[in-house]
Parts: C-alpha cells; structure tokens; sequence
C-alpha cells in the first residue's frame, strides 16, 4: 500500500469518511496486523480512527439517559467500530474508555447476559494491560450473538493491577485504586485520606461504593432501606456540590541558613562523616561533618568517624549550609554534660575511672562513661592508676563541657575493678548518636495519574442501565446512588437530574408497597426530558397511588381509565385496581384486600424497568390469612403502639388465634415474627425484650405463655418450631378433641381471617360434640396431662388388665405422662406401689378435683424401654433387621427409630441398638420375626428365644 492508487478513500483527512468506508478501513487494519506490517499511511489511519472513535465515545457518553433504546443496527454499528479499534490500537490510552462503551452496548444488544458482562467491565478498569480481549479479527463476523460475548467475558484476560490511583476531580473526587472504584464527596487531598481509612456505603457489589469517613458510614441496620439510602444519597450529593476540587497548592520550601540545628542522617563514612538534611518541609543540604578543634574534651576529632554508622541520625549545626558543611562539637559537648548529670544525680554517687592525663596542677581522668573529669594533682596517682570520681562542679561559659571532681576517699568498691579506656571511648559516641531518633515526617503521598471524566460518564449510564436488570429494589437503588454521584461529579446536571428522579420514583413504589404514605413524595422533572415517554408513566403512576385509600369517587381515576385503555391497559389496569381496592375497603376482609394489593403491587413491578420485584427485599412470602393461617409480627410489640412493649396485651392478641385455632374443627397455625402482609420480619425484637439467648429460649416462652392460658392439658395439640433461619416461630394447632377452649372465660372461634367471640349456642353445640362423643387417647392424655399439672388424683375406670384379665377402675396419683409410648406412670392409691398403665387400654379418666396428691414421696422415676416394659436395670441389644422388620419396628414402636442406622451401602440392611428393661418384650418381637433378624449382642436374647421355644413351640 505504499503506492499513490493505493491510497485510502478514507484518508482525505476527514475522520466522516470513516463511517463510509468502514468495511475498507476494518480490511485494512487486519491485514497491517495479521502480516505484521505497517505502511506509510498506517499512523495517519491511527489518527483518524481515534479521533472517530473518541467522538463516538463522546456522544455514547452524553447520551441522554431517559432517551429511547437504540436502533439494533445502530447498537451494531456501534459495537462493530469499537471492536475494531480495540484490536487496532489497544494499548493506547482511548482503549479503556472505549473498551467500557463497547461492552456496554454489547449488553444493550445482549440484555440476558448483562450481570456477566457488567462484571467484566468492572475487572477491565482495575488493570493496565490486556492480554487477551476475548475475540479476535475472525471473531467479528459473529459480534452481537451470544457466543461471542460469552467468548468476550469468558476468554478476556487482564495483566497488571493498576499501582498507580487514577483520580478525578470536580464535585467531590472519584479516585480508582486496584481494589475499588471509591467515590468521595471530598476534594483531592483529602479524599486520598478518606481511600486509606475510610468506610464504604451503598457498595453496588461490583467495585464501586460511596466513601466516606467511618463516622458518616450508612448505619449497617439501614443498609437495605430504601428510604434511609435515598437520603444519604442526598446527603452525599449536597456535600458533593458544596466541594469543588482546588488544586492544593504546594507551599515553597524552607531553605536552612548559617547556624541552624537540623537532624541528618549519615549516608557514608570514608574518614569523613557524609550526611543529609531529612525535614521534607526544607530543601535538603548535603555535606560532611567538620570540627573546628583538633582536640574536644579528650577525644581527637579526626577518630570520630570510626565510632558513627551509616543510616545514624545525629543533631547537627548547619555551618554553611551553600557549602554543605556540618559540625556536631556543641552537640557532643552537650552530651557529654548532659549524660554526666543524669548518670551522677546523687550526691554521694560515683564512677570507676582512669587517669589518661597528669599536669602539675590537675589529673584528667576518663570515667567508666567515656566522659573526662578534672580533679586536684594529690600526688598520689599516676598515669593508668583507677580510682573513684565524685563531680564537685560543672563549668558554664566558654569553659562549659569542662566537669571538676574530687577523688572520693570511700574505698568500699574494689579497686581492682577496671575497664577498657578504647571501649568506653567507642560506647560513648555510640550513646552520643543513638541519642536522636529518627522524627516522623508527613510525607507527601504519590501522585496520582488522570481518570477520564469520559470514563464516569459512560460508567454511570452502565450503572443506570445494569440496575434495571436487577430484582431487588435496595440493589437497583445502590446502583442509582452511585451512578447519581458520577454524574454530578462530572458536572453532568441533566443526567444527575434524572437518575434523582428516577431514584425517587422508585422510593415511591418501595414505601407504597412498605404501606407507607407517599403524598409528601414530589416527582420534579427537568423540561428536558418532561415529555420523554418513562417520565409521563412515572408521574402517572405516583399519581394514582396517591389516591390509594381514599374513599371518595375519584376522577383522577375514573380519568385514568378511559383515557389509556388502549394506549397504555396496564396504566388503566392499575387505576381499575385502586379505584376496586377503594370502594371495598369497608366491604371486604383484610386479607381479601390484601390480595387486591399485592395484585397493585404486580402491576406496579409490570410498570417498572424489566419486571423488577418491587417485594424482593421484603424477604420470605407467606400467603395472606386465612380461616387456617395467621400472622402476628410479635408476641411483645402490639401494632400501631409505636413499638412500645406491651407485654401482657400482646400475649393475649396472640393467645386469642391460638384459642380460635383449638376450638376450630380443622385447627391451624399462628406465625411469630410476620407482618400481616405475609412476609418475614423476624423476632429479633422479641428477643431483645425477653431477654432470650436463643431461639430453644423463646419456643419456651411461647409454650409456657399457652400453658398458663389453656392449660397443660393443651399442649399436646400445639407444635411449636423455628422457621426460616430461627426468623419465625410458627405454632400449629390441631382442634381439641375434648373440650371447649377459653382464654380469661372466653371462647373464640375462627371465622375467615378473625379470632370472634364464640355464641354462646354455638359454645353448647361444641360441648355436646367434643365432651360427650370423644373420651379416645387424645381425651385420656389431655385430662391425665391437666390432672398431673393441678397435683390431683384421677381414677383410671374401666382400665382393662392384661395380667389380671380383668376390666376395674384404679385409684392412683399419675405423676409421669408419656404419650410418645402410650403409658402413664401412676402411684396405685389402692396397692400402695409405683405401677406402669397403658393409656389405649383405660375407658375414661376422671379428675379428682377436691384430693390432692398426698404420696409424693414415693413418686420414682421408672424406665421403660422402647417396648413399654419397665425395670430398675437394663441390658444392651444390638440386631441386625431387613426393610420388612425395621417398618414393622417402628410401626408398633414409633420411638424405635432414634435407634435405627441404615447400612451406607445396603437399603435392606439395618440396624438397632438399644437398652432394654426385660426379655419379654423385645423377645415378642424377635420370635415373631427370626428369619427377619439377626442377633448381633445380646445373648440374654437369645436364651430367652430358646426357651420360649423350647417351652412354647416344640
């Protein structure tokens, strides 16, 4: 292509000819790439092309948000042109803005796969390089079908986390680091603070999140509010406009002059002591350190150097600071005073030194410190000699540094104690430059690089478009706040008002459905986009909902309908629905108006983006009440009591369902902890209140509540268990079989949804059938249950004996009921012992209201094994049973089957170990089922089965 007739149509130098020529300029992208070779007009093209490409990101980027969807073809087009210039020119610095618009239109083209594609994006703009785009040049032909995003989401590769943060700053500061897309209401400077130590709020999940200080962080409890995220998000975004990024500029450095004290740390030794200023707020000096006495204080000065380390820190005097000269003599003097004085802070105190200096009036002597000391020439000592120094005086002025002692004529210490003079020298200037610590300087933070305000365009309309996607409102509405805060951060005003708009439309429907008021709520959008189709629907459906519960005829309604029949038959729908909902709220139970609102609810979902669940965060549904179902959202807090606690009130709202429940004829169930929508709130209240630490404690409570209402004698016909994660306690009632139920002397009685007042007729009617008609087990265990309860004694009449073969009525105290096995353990009154009856085989009990229990003392805990025989010892068993004997086990045994293992890779093998009191029971068994069974332990057992056999079957 070097030849003139070869010359591109598109390269007139106008980038419009692009458009034209698009699938001649693609051609020839692909061969200069697949045969590696780049021609004389290949820069120029490059040029061209990004310069079409970036007026395509521009008006993807300002594309108005509430404009209709894009043509397929357009969306196409669009898709086609960005794939091509990422192929072409990847690594240049356009690509990751147009990598984001490509993939976002590849979502609008592929709507089903927007989570995984969203997802990608959000992985691309943490990283520098791509290595792999997921497609190639042959990929092209398939750009928009499933397979090819699939294969670009998939197959993409990313390499090299971003190390520097990108940032960007207008209305607050969005700043991109390898972890998060964080969006701060802060300026520049003091967002980089906010990034390190900071808190997330309203975090969309996929590594964008609002940022602010830990203080400021979005309650963990309001997290999933609609109500309390949109005000933050207003909040964030009035703080946002108040902060406009100021360039921080960075002030002058100090410069040091002749005489100033600075730290400096060593850099290198080499007879000289090199050394640098480290103040960042002062430019920095460089120089060694010079002395400007031969001699100080004993110590020559050109030795020092040997006792200091590269990396020390020392206080220095700057003593020309253009020259780059030192000097640490007033420092070490200071020192050597300084230290002395801490070390002999007591007068009688003293040190081991050594005379390193003899003259005709005075000794110098270095002490065991390293430090020298003057004393009085006595005549006494000589060069060498080791005696004990006192410090008498310490010099000022210019003789400062100079110390005067006396020989302490004190000769406790032995004197042999010596030291080596070298040593103390070196460990002195050690302690001299160990002295100073390295001070902790504000560094200035790195830079960081420019993040393109294209980028957060085209990233805010992602987040608008992704969160229509999206089921759950708390989600979409994360996406909003964030996608909100981009655009005002960019200055993006129009965009910014409409996703504010949309925000608040969607608070709307959140409270509607919540049942909360919205009249207070005002949908204000911009003349911009007033007439955009999205805009009229959502005013239109704010403004039916607010004539919901009105019970006046309303036109507005009445309006609605006629109006839009046809052009919109959802938006008529919903007014039919409210204006139904109106005129039968008087007519109608509540759960049947609950029905029609969840059916507006419906509609409303209909109305929004994509079918959303406008319920999805209110968690688990469970129906609507019912003659068999019932809701109660605690068993502390009554409703419309303001959350105040009132314990015994509610006890009794929820005692009553449960008492209309005994007296029905199907029973029913009673939920804890969900509201009379049908949907879970949990207990956690409840909890809190009573003081339950878990949730064994609060069934207890439940139960205990019931017994002191109904009586023990009721509890057998209530099951109480946890649901839905330990969220709900649901107690299911099955109809007394015996008697009328009263809570306080009333009886209640289910009708539809409400627990009422029981007639008086219907009461008799109910007393005839249960008392007189039903004195099954059920009645027995009821009544031996209660009598247990009140501590009163009971005849069992009619009992039939299997011993005795007889039928005759027991006189007893019946302590222990055990209705899993069928047997009631009683204090026969009559023969004066502890005996085991067999609740199926008494005709009826009678409670002996006027004697109480008068023989506790002999009332004894009795075993009785899973065959109802009893004893004061036991014996292991262990059997091996098939499918038919492990049935018929646990048929006539119910409680056998805690007993019971299967074999892991044997269906027909099972089995049973347990303790039994006797043989006969257990052996009744075995002897009817042997070719069924195997003894594994038990040899009573099998003595047992020899001898009935040899006794019964020979």
């Amino acid at each position: 292509m070097a030849t003139t007739d070869k010359t591109p149509l598109w390269l007139d130098l106008k980038k419009e000819y692009i458009d034209d020529n698009f699938a001649k300029l693609q051609s020839y992208l692909r061969d200069c790439a697949e045969h590696g070779t780049k021609d004389a007009f290949y820069n120029t093209t490059i040029e061209l092309f990004r310069e079409r490409v970036s007026d395509l990101l521009r008006d993807l980027s300002e594309r108005p948000v509430y404009a209709d969807e894009q043509e397929r073809q357009q969306l196409a087009a669009n898709v086609s042109m960005l794939a091509t210039y990422l192929l072409a020119d990847g690594n240049h610095q356009l690509a990751l803005p147009a990598y984001v618009a490509f993939m976002n239109e590849l979502r609008q083209m592929n709507p089903r796969l927007s989570d995984l594609i969203v997802k990608t994006i959000m992985q691309r703009i943490r990283f520098e390089k791509v290595t792999n785009l997921g497609f190639g040049w042959n990929d092209l032909e398939k750009l928009g079908t499933e397979l090819f995003v699939h294969n670009a989401c998939k197959q993409a590769k990313f390499d090299t986390l971003i190390s520097k943060p990108q940032t960007f700053s207008k209305y607050g500061t969005a700043m991109l680091t390898a972890d998060a897309l964080m969006l701060t209401h802060d300026n520049k400077a003091d967002s980089k603070k906010l990034v390190k130590e900071g808190a997330n709020s309203l975090d969309t999940g996929l590594g964008i999140t609002l940022r602010t200080s830990s203080d400021k962080k979005l309650k963990q409890s309001l997290s999933d509010s609609v109500v309390d995220m949109d005000e933050y998000t207003k909040d964030f975004i009035l703080a946002q406009f108040k902060t406009q990024d100021k360039s921080v500029q960075r002030k002058p450095m100090k410069v040091y002059d002749f005489g100033d004290e600075a730290i400096v740390r060593v850099t290198s030794i080499d007879r000289v002591v090199h050394v640098e200023t480290i103040d960042p707020d002062y430019q920095k000096v460089e120089g060694v350190i010079k002395y400007v006495r031969r001699s100080l204080v004993y110590y020559y000065t050109d030795e020092l150097y040997k006792d200091f380390h590269i990396g020390d820190y020392l206080t220095a005097t700057i003593s020309d600071p253009f020259h780059g000269e030192f000097n640490i003599e007033e420092q070490l003097v200071r020192f050597f005073v300084e230290d002395t004085r801490e070390t002999m802070d007591d007068d009688n105190s003293y040190m081991l030194a050594t005379l390193i200096d003899e003259q005709p009036r005075s000794y110098a002597w270095l002490t065991e410190s390293g430090v020298a000391v003057r004393t009085d020439n006595t005549g006494e000592y000589r060069h060498g000699d080791f005696a004990f120094i006192s410090i008498k005086e310490y010099c000022t002025g210019k003789a400062y540094g100079m110390m005067i002692g006396y020989v302490r004529e004190d000769k406790s210490r032995n004197l042999n104690d010596t030291f080596d003079e070298k040593a103390a020298r070196h460990d002195c200037i050690r302690a001299f430059a160990e002295q100073t610590e390295p001070p902790v300087y504000q560094r200035p933070e790195e830079d960081t690089a420019e993040l393109s305000p294209v980028l957060l365009r085209l990233l805010s309309r992602l987040l608008y478009e992704y969160q229509k996607s999206l089921l759950k409102p708390s989600d979409r509405f994360r996406c909003l706040a964030n996608a909100n805060v981009m655009a005002e951060m960019v200055g993006d005003e129009l965009t910014s008002s409409y996703i504010s708009f949309a925000r608040t439309y969607l608070r709307a429907l959140i409270q509607f459905v919540n049942g909360e008021k919205i009249n207070a709520i005002t949908l204000e959008p911009d003349a911009e986009y007033l007439d955009a189709k999205a805009t009229l629907i959502r005013l239109s459906i704010v403004d039916l909902l607010k004539e919901y519960g009105r019970k006046d005829n309303s036109e507005k309604l009445a309006k609605t309908i006629s109006d839009f029949e046809e052009d919109m038959p959802q938006l008529a729908r919903l007014a039919r629905l409210i204006q139904t909902a109106n005129s039968m709220q008087d007519t109608l139970s509540g759960s049947a108006l609950n029905v029609i609102r969840r059916e507006i609810i419906r509609t409303l979902s209909i109305e929004t983006e994509n079918d959303a669940d406008l319920e999805a965060d209110k968690g688990t549904y469970l129906g609507v009440e019912s003659g068999t179902l019932e809701f109660k959202t605690s068993i502390v807090y009554p409703p419309d009591n303001n959350m105040q606690p009132d314990e015994y009130a509610q006890n009794m709202n929820v005692m009553r369902g449960i008492c209309a429940f005994l007296n029905s004829t199907t029973g029913g169930t009673l939920y804890l902890g969900v509201n009379d929508q049908g949907y879970v709130v949990g207990i956690n209240s409840d909890m809190t209140y009573l003081k339950t630490q878990s949730i064994d404690a609060y069934m207890r409570y439940v139960q205990d509540v019931a017994s002191k209402h109904f009586g023990v004698d009721a509890l057998p016909y209530l099951r109480i268990e946890a649901l839905y994660d330990n969220k709900v306690v649901g107690i299911h009632v099955e109809p007394h079989p015996y008697r009328v139920v009263e809570l306080n002397g009333t009886a209640y009685l289910r009708v539809n949804a409400e627990s009422r007042t029981m007639p008086e007729e219907m009461r008799q009617e109910l007393i005839d059938r249960k008392v007189f008609t039903n004195k099954g087990r059920a009645a027995a265990i009821s009544m031996l249950q209660h009598a247990c309860t009140q501590k009163r004694c009971v005849v069992l009449h009619n009992y039939a004996s299997n011993n005795g073969g007889s039928v005759s009525d027991r006189h007893v105290e019946a302590y222990d009921i055990r209705p899993e096995d069928g047997l009631v353990i009683c204090f026969d009154l009559d023969k004066m012992c502890t005996r085991v009856f067999s609740i199926n085989r008494i005709g009826y009990v009678e409670i002996k209201a006027d004697e109480p229990w008068h023989r506790t003392n002999f009332h004894k805990d009795v075993k009785v094994d899973v065959f109802h025989m009893n004893g004061d010892t036991t014996t292991r068993i262990s059997l091996q049973l098939d499918l038919m004997a492990k049935n018929l086990l646990v048929e006539e045994f119910p409680r056998a089957k805690d007993f019971i293992t299967g074999h892991k890779g044997d269906e027909n093998i099972w089995y049973f170990t347990t303790e039994v009191c006797s043989m006969v029971g257990i052996g009744r068994f075995y002897i009817g089922l042997a070719e069924h069974i195997r003894i594994l332990e038990g040899d009573e057992l099998k003595k047992y089965a020899k001898e009935y056999a040899d006794k019964y079957l020979k």
